[in-house]
């Protein structure tokens, strides 16, 4: 029983290695699989079919002996093979219909007894022989199936593979010739030199084209071009061609290229004395004047002698004519014949250049405008106004003869004042394809491209990235949508190859153009699947054995006899030469007397009969060895190493059953008592930089593929990090990338994709992830380049602008036009190359800005007619005073000076809402304040009292916030969860937080694509999960979502400081704060020492992201610097202060979150309690403080970066200072406030700057 035991659990071993009982063999491009089920030969033939193929055709000897080992190896039944004589009795034909020009009957077979129509090997003739069998019995049978040979690297072909029926063929495509049996080249047309007249031939796939020299066309350039063709010679003129040219002869009288010239006779001027020629054709004619005669009126009159003339004085005879003549003192009146007095200036007889003054006696001279008179006194010299700023060009000034001319820089053009100039609008139709939109840059642009959409242009549609296949691989890749590019790909290895990183089962690229891995995003590598390295199989399994003996022998003398009997013993055994390739080994054999055998894990047999336990144990080893060289070794050569090794046991097995392995040592019998036989394993010696393998019936090492490294404490293969790559295999560790460069994902292969540059010092300045398909970097903090992220050059202040000018052509890659101090927007007035942040004289107009009443428009007078402080030129009402300059609708006219302030074609004086345009004129509480701007519009209050300054109306407002998101119970549309922006989509009064519906479309939120747009029919025609009406543009508030600060929220759209609210916590306003908006809003001054303020934007935010750089443009003070977030009002807010240093009064130095909840609100007491670095019961609330206490520098940029999720409670702060992170506060847990407004905050510190400032709603709860 042990033995039949033993041999049942070794053949399920072996049925499992082959795959569910069926064992496959390739031969000569066929591939056979021996199934192990009964079946009736056309049940048998069915499955056949549905495996590609048909029941074996045996038409060979070697088929022949392929299909009986088969059929050995699981030797239970007869085998069905694809022959049969059904269709004529006698006439043997296989499944083809192909007679059987090879057979291997058994002697007078086929007999056709009872019906045997049908092939079969039998079982009872060791397979060796066919007999023909009744077709309806149930056998095993072996299928046949072509090998594709074309699906694994196109069958090694150049270019078309073609299988065939056991084999296949290389092709080639039109234009190239086959050389050998795989090869392609292509045909050269250019050989036969097919073009003439010196014309260039370029061959080109399958076709040629001749590249004529001027003056010849056609295939091969064998035309002249005839220039006479036009008739380009006019008036008569006769056309010669020639090569590449023409001439024309011209008739008499024509002349010219093409003798459109008439032959001016007069043009040798033959006329003299002024006489007028008359050009004639071919000829010309002179009209004298009078005094003069003759054909070329050469002729003098004297008409004085002849008394020819009327002058009242004196007469002198002149060529051709006479003149009239004054005594001293006369001057020859205009009639030309009477005299009157001399008058000097109005008789040009002064001198002066440009104008002159008569005077009694004498004259003086003088310049018109942008002149100046000489020291000689009559000359004048160009006044040069560009010089002497006398211009009021806003960027170029170019002087001019009397006067001067304004330009612009490139990128700008002038306006109609002719001195001032705008950016022009790089964005001409049709910039960015396929649905892109166009953002206009400094003279260039850029495209936001519709999800899944690529490239500068948006020109690369989804999922069209071609991928490489895995190295040592391939891929197979199915398109399932052809308009919209979707697809889905399985990659496998070729040969003897596997994957280190275990691939998906599946890659999908949808129609947004994401990759997936199964299910999961592919993030962050250069392709969705990992390579195919090599596997290197050992050919020398071995097993270890041991027999105890029982004997009455001396062991210890006979130790050499026993293992010499031992080894002849083994000898002897079949099995131990099993022939081929293969050879056994018996090794390392050892007696130990006495006592009973050892266990080893193995199964153990032997005698059952009870005995001495006297004897003996030979213990051993038995190797199997292949002579085939290593990388020959493969899986089946393996297996069959450890048949051998079975045999060896299976035949030691029966030998001991049967009594058959005794020793006789010196006579004496030594009978088996116990037989213990380890399981066969590999020699696997694998290095550092592979895996290791190893199973019942093979083993391999398994090399880390470049990209990789063989992780030791996890005995993995991993990616090479960001920074890194490995071009090698077997290895353990990375290659850093070279100077300056970065690779942006993990598992670099080469140190070619280590592209990402950084400029300005050896770090990361750049990270990655793929998204949606596509490769999008950016650069890290304290870094600033191109939009791709892969150029990057250190921001030392921060505002996205690097410090040197880059290899890019983005507006980003250009250098900071002020280094060292934060300007977001790089604005530059007068085009000096110089940032208005760090230029004196902004306008160039010689007046410092701190002097200067207009310091962005030029203005040498400086009139200022209202004298609030504003010049006159840039003043927007010039004659009424208005310091702020506020402009509510943008038009250039300042509001208290403007009739309509918001535009809205209602007079200020009859709007109720004249600062925000509201042309219905809606008043629900009928106190005269609109409802867009009253603060209580559901309740009267003509004064709108709003002492807290929270935007509610005291009138209405009450202590009840159940949500703790700074709208009272009684105002809120959603008063139990969070939802400061009170966003109410389908205006049902129920906010989208607490409404199933937020669009009122009857779909239910959780399953409906387009939350916020109402879409009966929720189409989504790629499948991406987001509907196609709001594909692009989720909130539909006409900002893309990749620009949209707030995708899902149509109330906020783009960060913008400029229509804002200041706070001054002190409660008075003696002291303060002087704001100045820039960048759009996105950058904010604060320039004076002032009491503790803030400045508020008019968005709510919930969920957030709060980023900005801090820069303080001074050496003087050590104050607070910091901002607000969740503001509801001026008692109650969220601060982030900074203080440079301690100080006397309890300052502290370093950066604190403060909950400010004031019992008091503004005035003294909440000053003091913002001054000091310790919790104030009643005012501030310490969340938590930075315990280095680390102050910030003067003049040094720091960017911070908040994370605020009132849902859960959770704060976040990190401050960098260039890419150092100096600050981090860990994730705060305070649910006190959960939404408000944003702002920034100073106390008593002057001239800050807050830059770069970006708030994004963010609605991901998590740990940040």
């Amino acid at each position: 029983m042990t033995s039949t035991l033993v041999i049942w659990v070794t053949m399920v071993i072996l049925l499992a290695e082959q795959g569910y009982g069926d064992l496959i063999r390739d031969l000569s491009g066929y591939r056979y699989r021996a199934v192990r089920t009964n079946r009736n030969f056309d049940q048998a033939q069915a499955t056949c079919v549905s495996y590609g193929g048909h029941l074996a055709h045996v038409k060979s000897s070697r088929q022949q002996s392929l299909v009986v080992v088969m059929a050995l190896d699981e030797a239970r039944a007869d085998y069905w093979i694809g022959c049969s004589d059904r269709e004529v009795e006698g006439t043997w034909r296989w499944t083809d219909r192909t007679r059987l020009d090879y057979d291997s009957w058994y002697p007078g077979e086929p007999n056709n007894g009872g019906n045997q129509d049908c092939g079969a090997l039998r079982k009872d003739w060791g397979y060796v022989y066919w007999d023909d069998q009744q077709c309806d019995r149930v056998k095993f049978f072996i299928c046949q199936t072509d090998i594709n040979e074309c699906s694994s690297n196109n069958g090694g072909c150049d270019h078309n593979c073609y299988n065939t029926d056991g084999s296949y063929r290389c092709t080639c495509r039109a234009g190239y010739q086959q050389s050998g049996l795989t090869d392609c080249v292509d045909i050269n047309e250019c050989s036969s030199s097919p073009c003439r007249n010196g014309g260039t031939c370029r061959n080109l796939i399958n076709s040629y084209r001749c590249d004529c020299r001027p003056g010849w066309t056609g295939v091969n350039c064998q035309t002249d071009i005839n220039e006479c063709s036009s008739s380009p010679c006019r008036n008569g003129g006769t056309c010669r061609n020639l090569i590449n040219s023409y001439r024309c002869d011209c008739r008499p009288g024509w002349t010219g290229v093409n003798c459109q010239t008439d032959v001016d006779e007069c043009s040798s001027s033959p006329c003299r004395n002024g006489g007028t020629c008359q050009n004639l054709f071919n000829a010309y004619r002179c009209d004298c004047k009078p005094g003069w005669s003759g054909v070329n009126c050469q002729s003098d009159i004297n008409e004085c002698d002849e008394a020819l003339h009327d002058c009242e004085q004196t007469c002198l005879n002149t060529a051709g004519g006479f003149t009239c003549g004054c005594d001293s003192g006369f001057l020859l009146n205009p009639d030309g014949k009477t005299c009157s007095d001399i008058n000097e200036c109005d008789e040009a007889q002064h001198g002066c250049e440009q104008t002159c003054v008569n005077i009694v006696g004498s004259f003086n001279c003088g310049c018109g405008s942008g002149f100046v008179l000489n020291a000689d006194g009559n000359t004048c010299s160009d006044v040069n106004e560009c010089d002497q700023d006398l211009h009021g060009c806003q960027q170029i000034c170019m002087n001019t003869y009397g006067g001067f001319a304004c330009g612009c820089n490139d990128g700008f053009s002038l306006n109609d004042d002719g001195m001032s100039c705008s950016d022009t609008d790089d964005c001409v139709s049709g910039a960015c394809d396929n649905g892109g939109t166009c953002v206009d840059g400094n003279r260039t642009f850029s495209c936001v491209c519709v999800p899944g959409f690529k490239g500068e242009r948006c020109q690369t549609a989804p999922c069209s990235e071609d991928y490489d296949p895995p190295l040592n691989g391939g891929k197979a890749c199915s398109v399932t949508d052809d308009a919209t590019g979707s697809m889905f790909c399985t990659v496998y290895c070729r040969d003897d190859k596997e994957f280190a990183v275990e691939p998906a089962q599946l890659y999908t690229c949808r129609a947004d153009g994401g990759w997936f891995a199964d299910s999961d995003p592919v993030v962050g590598q250069s392709r969705p699947w990992p390579d195919c390295t090599g596997r290197h199989r050992p050919g020398r399994p071995h097993m270890i054995g041991e027999v105890h003996y029982f004997s009455g022998i001396d062991c210890s003398i006979n130790m050499n006899e026993i293992i010499s009997n031992f080894q002849h013993l083994f000898s002897q055994l079949p099995s131990s030469q099993p022939g081929g390739a293969i050879t056994t080994e018996l090794q390392n054999v050892d007696v130990e007397c006495g006592g009973a055998s050892k266990q080893i894990p193995a199964i153990t047999w032997g005698n059952s009969v009870s005995k001495s336990a006297s004897g003996f144990t030979v213990r051993f080893r038995v190797a199997a060895v292949t002579s085939l060289a290593p990388e020959d070794v493969t899986q089946t050569e393996q297996t069959n190493l450890i048949y051998a090794l079975d045999d060896i046991y299976f035949e030691i097995e029966d030998k001991v059953a049967n009594q058959q392995f005794d020793l006789n040592i010196n006579g004496q019998q030594a009978s088996v008592d116990t037989v213990n036989i380890g399981f066969a394993e590999f020699d696997l010696n694998c290095t550092q930089g592979q895996l290791s393998f190893q199973d019942t019936f093979e083993a391999y090492c398994l090399d880390c593929p470049p990209g990789t490294f063989h992780d030791l404490t996890t005995d993995t293969c991993e990616y090479c990090p960001v920074g890194e790559y490995q071009d090698q295999p077997i290895q353990t560790d990375c290659k850093q990338c070279p100077h300056n460069t970065w690779s942006v994902f993990p598992g670099a292969k080469e140190e070619a994709q280590c592209v990402a540059v950084c400029l300005g010092k050896d770090d990361l300045c750049s990270s990655c992830n793929h998204v949606k398909g596509q490769l999008t970097c950016k650069c890290e903090v304290g870094w600033a380049g191109s939009q791709d992220g892969l150029t990057c050059g250190v921001d030392d202040d921060q505002d996205g602008y690097p410090d040197v000018s880059l290899p890019c052509n983005d507006t980003t890659c250009k250098m900071d036009n002020c280094l060292g101090i934060p300007n977001s927007g790089q604005e530059n007035t007068d085009g000096d190359e110089m940032g208005d942040a760090c230029d004196d004289d902004m306008d160039n107009d010689v007046f410092n800005n701190v002097e200067d009443n207009c310091p962005l428009l030029v203005n040498v007078n400086q009139t200022d007619s209202d004298s609030d402080g504003v010049g006159d030129v840039c003043d927007n009402c010039p004659t009424d005073i208005n310091t702020d300059q506020r402009d509510t609708d943008g038009d250039g006219v300042g509001d208290v000076c403007d009739s309509d302030a918001d535009s809205d074609g209602i007079i200020d004086t009859q709007d109720n809402c004249p600062f925000v345009a509201n042309v219905q004129q809606d008043d629900s509480d009928g106190d005269g304040i609109g409802d867009v701007c009253d603060n209580c519009p559901t309740v009267q209050n003509v004064d709108q009292f709003d002492l807290d300054q929270n935007s509610i109306g005291d009138a209405c407002t009450d202590d009840t916030d159940s949500d703790a998101d700074g709208i009272p119970n009684s105002l809120d549309n959603c008063p139990d969860i969070p939802n400061s922006q009170q966003l109410d989509t389908d205006k049902d009064g129920s906010g989208d937080l607490c409404d199933d519906d937020d669009d009122g479309d009857t779909i239910l939120d959780d399953v409906d694509n387009c939350r916020l747009v109402p879409s009966l029919d929720n189409r989504d025609f790629d499948g991406d999960g987001v509907g196609d009406v709001c594909t692009g543009d989720f909130d539909m508030d006409g900002v893309p979502d990749a620009d949209d600060v707030c995708p899902e929220s149509g109330v906020i759209a783009r960060t913008d400081f400029r229509n804002y609210q200041t706070v001054n916590l002190a409660g008075s306003s003696d002291n303060p704060q002087v704001w100045e908006f820039l960048n759009e809003g996105t950058e904010i001054v604060q320039k004076v020492n002032s009491d503790p303020g803030l400045v508020l934007g008019p968005d709510y935010f919930g969920n957030l992201d709060y980023r900005g750089t801090f820069f303080v443009n001074t050496q003087v003070d050590d104050d607070f610097v910091g901002f607000v977030f969740s503001y509801q009002s001026n008692s109650r807010f969220y601060l982030m202060s900074w203080k440079q240093a301690g100080d006397s009064s309890g300052g502290q130095a370093g950066v604190q979150l403060k909950l400010v909840n004031s019992t008091t609100g503004p005035g003294q007491d909440l000053s003091l309690a913002l001054w000091k670095g310790v919790e104030v019961p009643g005012q501030t609330k310490l969340l938590w403080e930075d315990p280095s206490k680390v102050g910030w520098s003067y003049n040094t940029a720091y960017r911070w970066e908040l994370k605020h999720r009132v849902d859960i409670g959770l704060i976040r702060f990190r401050l960098y200072s260039g890419s150092l992170l100096v600050v981090d506060s860990g994730d705060v847990l305070d649910a006190s406030l959960r939404g408000g407004r944003l702002g920034v905050y100073c106390y008593s510190q002057e001239n800050v700057i807050w830059s770069d400032l970006v708030t994004k709603c963010d609605d991901n709860s998590q740990a940040a």
